[in-house]
């Protein structure tokens, strides 16, 4: 369809911009239409986009080659005064509105892209933590970074590319404690959000699940369970402290994890013998076996006693009939726990960790911990 050219309300350029009796000797004719223009430009400019000359007038004004003023254009283009809409005209662009609130700083919010895609908790936590600081007139900025790209040294320049105040990385591996540091030395706050004790630049969030776990081992035993089989996915994935083998064992159970090298995601039929309970350590185990995708987990959760320490990344209406129990920390409290630091400065590396307890749910509805994004 034929674009419609509109046509400018503007004053005359005869009456606004008045040509000159001669060109000035200490500019360029370029230099004098593209100040008399900037000038008339933001005289102009109100609340709303307005069309602006057309090339050819402005041309006919002043004299001059069509190539001089589609030149000074683009100048004033660049300079975010106009916007010239292909088949239609220049549009004179309106002024900058004030933000409603003074923003108070630019947070950087590191992302591993694969958990991110994988792991309903990693988008429930920085989703809300993306509302919370927004809430308190904070910029959160996500940087996505794949497997291994933190240990790149460009990584620490695309993180100062984004003039950051403060950074909260989420369960980084120990690996980045001197990028970590690197960036703190040039006025960066830093916040750790990990499942681990390993000591990081900047303020520390300790989340854990053994609290949980101890409890739901201890009524698995009253239960007749004695072996239990840990899922874990066969990487990649972050940094992972807590070891639930160890806990299972000093309860007096003996356990075994799948997928075991070189094999499949999936858990063989004669490993879900008489007394056997299964633990799902993470999402990527679930994503990535067919067995258990989808309603495949209902289907386990029917057949065995199932502990689950995340959100299930899985329809909630294939689940509504099935029971497990849970694991789950709340990630909506860790986020408002971490955005109020910030907004009110507590960002030191002297204060003492605040520790987050994963809270256990016994026999759960599964559809009520099931997210698909």
């Amino acid at each position: 369809m034929r674009q419609i050219r509109l046509s400018h309300s503007l004053p005359d350029l005869a009456v606004a911009c008045p040509k000159p009796g001669a060109w000035p000797a200490d500019r360029t004719k370029s230099e004098y239409v593209l100040d008399a223009l900037r000038r008339l430009a933001d005289r102009c400019r109100g609340d709303k986009s307005l069309p602006f000359y057309p090339v050819r007038e402005v041309t006919e004004h002043f004299g001059v080659p069509l190539s001089l003023v589609a030149r000074v254009y683009k100048e004033l283009e660049a300079e975010g005064l106009l916007l010239r809409v292909r088949s239609t005209g220049t549009m004179l662009q309106p002024k900058r509105r004030q933000p409603r609130h003074a923003i108070r700083g630019i947070v950087g919010l590191p992302v591993w892209q694969y958990g991110h895609s994988q792991m309903p908790d990693w988008q429930i936590f920085f989703r809300s933590l993306a509302e919370q600081l927004r809430a308190r007139h904070f910029v959160a900025d996500l940087i996505f970074y794949r497997s291994d790209e933190y240990k790149a040294s460009r990584m620490e320049d695309r993180l100062l590319d984004y003039h950051l105040d403060y950074l909260v990385w989420f369960k980084p591996h120990p690996g980045v404690r001197e990028l970590l540091r690197s960036v703190s030395d040039k006025g960066v706050r830093i916040a750790v959000v990990a499942d681990t004790q390993t000591v990081l630049p900047g303020r520390r969030y300790v989340i854990t699940w053994e609290r949980a776990l101890r409890r739901a081992i201890a009524a698995w035993k009253q239960r007749g369970i004695q072996h239990v089989i840990v899922c874990r996915a066969d990487g990649p994935f972050p940094f992972e402290a807590t070891h639930p083998e160890e806990l299972l064992r000093a309860a007096g159970m003996t356990c075994e994890q799948y997928p075991q090298p070189q094999s499949t995601p999936t858990i063989p039929a004669e490993a879900l013998r008489r007394r056997t309970g299964v633990l799902i350590w993470d999402n990527l185990f679930c994503t990535a076996s067919d067995q258990l995708y989808a309603a495949g987990t209902a289907a386990l959760m029917e057949r065995c006693p199932v502990l689950c320490t995340h959100h299930l990344n899985t329809w909630p209406s294939l689940l509504e009939a099935a029971r497990a129990d849970f694991a789950i920390l709340d990630w909506e409290k860790i986020a408002e726990r971490v955005a109020d630091d910030i907004a009110q400065g507590q960002l030191t590396e002297h204060h003492e960790p605040v520790v987050f307890q994963a809270r256990w749910f016994p026999q759960a509805a599964a559809a009520r911990f099931a997210r698909q994004f």
